[in-house]
């Protein structure tokens, strides 16, 4: 198992203080593309993980799974890649010192 974690700043729309409403299918595209070659050396179950905010653990998870949604529609899955699972680490309402000096205090997006 490989366990991808994707932080508030590494999913696609989510912006220190907002959260946009557009996505970028193709910085996933590029991902999974990696994910493949790796699995054909070494296989294993992907997994996607959104180590986010509460606030927006909801928007994070559906931004993974659309993003899941449009790997499907274009190169698909199969038995020898499956498909990624999709699970949420929220982190609470207390940003980290360094989190509170970068990004402020939360909450970072607003749904």
């Amino acid at each position: 198992m490989v366990i991808v974690v994707y932080r508030d700043y590494d999913i696609c729309g989510v912006r220190p203080g907002r959260v946009s409403g557009t996505f970028a299918p193709t910085q996933y595209h590029m991902h999974f593309e990696v994910f493949r070659k790796l699995h054909e050396v070494w296989r294993f179950q992907l997994v996607l993980c959104a180590d986010v905010w509460d606030c927006i653990a909801t928007y994070a998870m559906r931004k993974l799974e659309q993003a899941i949604a449009a790997e499907r529609a274009g190169m698909g899955f199969d038995d020898f890649f499956r498909e990624p699972l999709v699970i949420s680490r929220p982190r609470g309402s207390s940003p980290t010192p360094l989190e509170k000096f970068c990004f402020g205090s939360p909450p970072f997006a607003t749904l």
